[in-house]
């Protein structure tokens, strides 16, 4: 298996829910590297997860009064920049503590009730999610899942519209109805987007039965994408954002946000996705190669019905490489 692409700690991820915190520190793995993340000072902080002394994880300790992490095996105790400022064994009015003893600190930040973490400094912003903010929406977590899958599949799997009638039937589109008309492509600041028009199906979730909706899908690398179904009542927004814990593992957070009429309860909301979700998942664990072939030539593509996927990948191997196949 190839290693992670270092080009990927250039970009930021989620990796905590806010709300995890709450209990104090926290473990957490992105690109293959665990991860203490913490509040302290009013502020998350991300540190690595490993004790300089003897190699205990941090997130195993506390903080104290000061918000300073504390090692539970012998107390070393570590700032938010990720230095050693006490060790309990040597007197408190004689500390010398070694000049390597301190740990990376990593840049966090707070979006959508969720922790962003760049492991580097940052060639690109944080995902745009607008409707988040947006109070003409109406936006719930629909749930948390970890797939044991690669992140770049899992959001290939999200862009491809022609599995939706075979995989999906009648949740997101008539069995019948399979095949793909030309997408609208366009480039925008943060990747590109695309769009598509279809009817909707039985179960009427974002339209009434058999409604003519449009449906746009922006995309933003390395793993990030939003897609937006207008009906004549109703808005739907499906946010989804992505972990990479390892190059075959992604854990993630769907967000679902409506603007008009609101026919389902939260309930409902999460039964529907989490039904989509369970059945995207049979898929994607089980293809191979487990990594996204970034080499366009070593699967089979349609012209049109995988347009976005080409696109998407031809991007990715710019922006990371093909080492990430």
């Amino acid at each position: 298996m190839s290693a992670v692409s270092p080009e990927l700690r250039n970009y930021w991820h989620p990796v905590a829910a806010v709300d995890e915190l709450n209990g104090g520190p926290i473990r957490t793995t992105l690109l293959d590297e665990d991860l203490v993340v913490f509040r302290s000072g009013g502020r998350v902080h991300a540190l690595a997860d490993l004790c300089i002394h003897r190699g205990t994880r941090l997130s195993m300790g506390s903080l104290n009064a000061d918000g300073c992490i504390v090692c539970p095996y012998h107390g070393w105790t570590y700032d938010t920049s990720g230095k050693c400022v006490r060790i309990p064994s040597q007197p408190a009015d004689a500390q010398r503590i070694p000049s390597q003893a301190k740990v990376p600190a990593y840049r966090t930040a707070e979006h959508y009730s969720l922790v962003y973490v760049a492991l580097e400094e940052p060639v690109a912003p944080v995902p745009e999610f607008p409707e988040y903010a947006n109070d003409d929406f109406y936006t719930i977590r629909t749930g948390e899942w970890t797939w044991n899958a690669s992140a770049a599949r899992f959001v290939e799997n999200a862009i491809d519209t022609s599995h939706l009638p075979i995989v999906h039937p009648g949740l997101l589109a008539d069995p019948a109805a399979t095949v793909i008309a030309p997408f609208d492509m366009e480039d925008t600041d943060r990747g590109f987007a695309f769009s598509a028009r279809r009817h909707d199906v039985d179960e009427a979730m974002f339209g009434n039965a058999d409604e003519l909706v449009t449906q746009k899908t922006w995309v933003e690398l390395p793993f990030s994408w939003r897609l937006l179904i207008t009906a004549e009542t109703l808005d739907t927004v499906v946010f989804i954002a992505n972990q990479p814990v390892s190059l075959d593992k992604v854990r993630f957070w769907e967000f679902v946000g409506q603007k008009g009429r609101r026919a389902q309860t939260d309930e409902e909301l999460t039964a529907f996705h989490t039904k989509v979700i369970e059945q995207d998942r049979m898929i994607v664990e089980n293809q191979r190669p487990e990594m996204l072939p970034l080499d366009i030539t070593a699967e089979l593509h349609l012209k049109v019905a995988d347009e976005p996927a080409l696109e998407y990948r031809r991007r990715l191997a710019a922006a990371v490489g093909t080492e990430f196949a």
